[in-house]
């Protein structure tokens, strides 16, 4: 008889671990609105060879399992799995390879695929899992292809000269026994009392594992946000609950309302914001969209251009109400250095609605995917550019190489530290930030 290597079923259920917990990731990512497919693409690419790798393992053991191949018939159907396991190896390593060896994938690939901070990418196994395979890029994912390119080899030649008797090895292949001697009847008890053994194990583990599974799932949508929500409240009061939401770093809130969808005969729409920072009693928020189109004029620093007075009288008043006001702060921004350029930035200033800084930017963002953003309909009705699916630069604060230009951050979600020229040639859109009080 036939008796399937077991190797080859966990070899296939260890390589699809990291698909799972990459699936558990985009799930958790998905439901938080913070999925990101481009910002993953090389996680995505690597897990899927290795889940497919993994499929044709059990593939082999199920085979192995359920038939024979004493006869030719069968026996070329397991060479040709061989030859099929192979090729799609060897294919799967050409594009590591070459994005590991382009002079690109060694500068821009790692950097591109830098995942952001735990904190905003919303779940620990995201970020481990995610991290974990995007640093394999430039030499390592080279490497990576070309292992993998040899591997495909070696199983291609594998299956093309595999013998009958090696196929029978290679799954552990036993004659079936004529007679059977009081021996190999006790061999056959302790065998069946051993199987019972783990079946009665079995009996008892999978309860328990599924009512973990169960417990974790809870864990993690109710019970958790049950005691952050009461934990808030706790500390802030129902009022202020009543009015943000649960304001927690990474998530989002809506505070305020302004034109967005363009049309003007349904009203305002709330403002979505996400949360930057929780300090003492206040957080500091940014909205989740590019809400309009203004200038930031040439020749001026933050403290006298025009769009800090537009953001702090016109913008205001549109966007919330007096009493919405009262919950705005009027903070000290300060005149945060370009790092890359010596401009003179400008005096400090007292603001309550007001742009990021070069700095700031960088150190809530931990990426360039979490640096895109999209604008609204009503933002580009009004001049801003759409320039790659949705998405559109938006301004900074700090002054670019000198006062003819101002920083600002590109679609991709790059950082342009030298700035624009043409501030009103560019379409840039405007991110309002603020800081709100959360005392009742």
């Amino acid at each position: 008889m036939i008796k399937p290597k077991k190797s080859n079923l966990i070899i296939g259920l260890v390589l699809l671990i990291p698909a799972a917990l990459v699936l558990a990731a985009s799930i958790a990512d998905i439901i938080k609105g913070k999925f990101d497919l481009v910002d993953h693409l090389v996680s995505y690419f690597i897990v899927s060879i290795l889940a497919l790798i993994g499929v044709l393992f059990i593939s082999v053991y199920r085979i192995a399992r359920s038939k024979k191949i004493d006869d030719d018939k069968k026996y070329k159907k397991f060479r040709i799995l061989y030859i099929v396991l192979g090729g799609l190896i060897l294919l799967c390593s050409i594009i590591p390879a070459a994005i590991g060896f382009s002079d690109s994938g060694k500068t821009s690939v790692k950097s591109y695929h830098k995942i952001e901070r735990s904190r905003l990418t919303g779940n620990w196994i995201g970020y481990d899992v995610f991290y974990l395979a995007d640093e394999m890029t430039s030499i390592p994912l080279t490497l990576f292809g070309v292992a993998f390119g040899i591997a495909g080899i070696v199983l291609i030649n594998r299956g093309r000269h595999l013998t009958m008797d090696e196929a029978l090895e290679s799954i552990e292949y036993t004659p079936k026994a004529k007679f059977k001697t009081k021996e190999t009847r006790k061999v056959s008890e302790e065998a069946a009392k051993k199987r019972k053994k783990i079946a009665k194990i079995a009996a008892i583990v999978t309860p328990i594992v599924a009512v973990g599974i169960a417990f974790v799932i809870v864990l993690i949508t109710v019970i958790i946000p049950t005691v952050k929500k009461n934990k808030f409240i706790t500390k802030y009061g129902q009022e202020v609950y009543d009015k943000y939401g649960l304001v927690e770093e990474g998530e989002y809130i809506t505070f305020g309302s302004y034109e967005q969808d363009n049309n003007t005969a349904n009203g305002k729409e709330k403002i979505e914001w996400l949360v930057l920072e929780v300090e003492d009693n206040k957080a500091l928020i940014i909205s989740k969209y590019a809400l309009d189109y203004q200038g930031y004029y040439t020749g001026q620093t933050w403290e006298t251009d025009p769009l800090r007075e537009w953001l702090n009288s016109s913008f205001i008043d549109a966007a919330f109400s007096s009493e919405d006001q009262n919950c705005i702060i009027s903070s000290t921004v300060k005149a945060d250095e370009n790092p890359s350029a010596s401009t003179w930035p400008g005096n400090d200033t007292t603001d309550k609605a007001f742009l990021l800084s070069v700095t700031e930017v960088n150190e809530y963002f931990g990426s360039n995917g979490a640096r895109r953003c999209q604008g609204t309909a009503y933002c580009y009705a009004q001049g801003a550019v759409n320039e790659d699916n949705g998405n559109c630069n938006w301004w900074l604060r700090s002054p670019g190489d000198d006062h003819c230009s101002a920083a600002y951050v590109f679609y991709n979600g790059e950082v342009n530290e030298s700035g624009s020229f043409e501030t009103h040639a560019h379409g840039i859109a405007v991110r309002p930030a603020m800081w709100i009080s959360l005392e009742s």
